[in-house]
């Protein structure tokens, strides 16, 4: 009787162990699948914006007012989104535009962060020296959960370019 209660044991932690590598394995590529994902969106959303501000600048209409509008009227429009589990009440995307030396001249968030010098953030310094700039970082340095993603995307040339457009 022992050795059959023995043996279950054993049977009963070998198919619990195996189960438990199982779920670790598939979890652990959930996540890094799901930031592809979401980065694979960013990065065609910034070059998309990108384009579309280096299309004005060329033809000597750009104006961070007409910016400033759109994302302002984006911001107000009021969206019943249901998303699986997720609703979706308003536009969460931003932006930051800045020039050829990191100076932001727009910010969709209000114009807080114009004027500002972001040559030396990841996103902004990568593409500016004619690489991929991507970053993420904390919105509240104690909270490990309010990480943004910041996905960056050349204005002109991309080995030189005239500024960087940022998303998050």
């Amino acid at each position: 009787m022992r050795f059959t209660r023995v043996t279950l044991f054993f049977i009963a932690f070998i198919i619990t162990l195996g189960f438990y590598q199982l779920a670790r394995h598939f979890l652990a590529d959930v996540e890094p699948q799901t930031f592809q994902a979401t980065e694979e969106v960013m990065v065609d959303t910034a070059n998309l914006l990108a384009e579309l501000v280096e299309r004005n600048i060329h033809e000597h209409e750009f104006k961070t007012e007409h910016l400033r509008e759109a994302f302002t009227g984006a911001h107000q429009r009021e969206i019943k989104a249901e998303i699986f589990d997720h609703f979706k009440s308003h536009v969460g995307l931003q932006m930051y535009l800045t020039d050829k030396n990191g100076i932001v001249l727009f910010d969709s968030d209000g114009g807080r962060k114009e004027g500002e010098d972001y040559s030396q953030k990841r996103d902004v310094k990568r593409t500016l020296d004619g690489k991929y700039g991507a970053r993420s970082s904390r919105a509240e340095e104690d909270d490990s959960a309010s990480s943004v993603l910041y996905v960056a995307a050349p204005i002109g040339d991309s080995a030189k370019p005239d500024g960087v457009l940022t998303i998050l």
